[in-house]
């Protein structure tokens, strides 16, 4: 009988501290799957919410994404994006539809927008990230703040 007490206490213990550590595991945030910023300042870090709320992403340019499902991390940002902070070097246009159709918003270097304008919440499905070069940069190499960097030569 006291065997039997005593591995009923092994159990009940067990399933305490495997409990605990399973309901804490599920509090916290992945940290699997989230981009790093562009070093150089080229990105758009996206927010599931409005205000900066949520979870959030870093998209990364130069590049044109004809949708934003099945991003390079395995994000999947389709119709999810409601504010965004767009990078130092970088300028976006966001589509409302896949494959850069549908209606368009222009969005400016260095800009953070709280929340998106109707007919964009939760609605846009593809992006272009364009680099511009950052007025440090441009001052030091000569060109004019904005223009963008593929278009300058060495």
């Amino acid at each position: 009988m006291e065997a039997l007490v005593k591995t009923c206490t092994v159990f009940c213990l067990l399933l305490v501290v495997v409990g605990t550590g399973a309901s804490c595991a599920a509090r916290q945030p992945p940290l699997i799957g989230m981009n790093a910023p562009d070093p150089n300042g080229c990105y758009v870090q996206v927010y599931e919410g409005d205000r900066f709320i949520g979870a959030s992403d870093f998209i990364n340019g130069p590049r044109r994404y004809a949708t934003l499902g099945g991003l390079p991390n395995g994000a999947n940002w389709s119709n999810r994006i409601r504010s965004v902070k767009v990078g130092p070097a970088a300028t976006i246009t966001v589509w409302t539809d896949a494959e850069f159709q549908g209606r368009s918003l222009h969005m400016a270097v260095d800009r953070a927008f709280s929340a998106l304008i109707e007919g964009f919440v939760a609605s846009i499905e593809s992006m272009d990230v364009q680099c511009i070069a950052p007025p440090t940069v441009a001052a030091a190499r000569g060109a004019l703040p904005g223009e963008p960097l593929h278009q300058r030569g060495p």
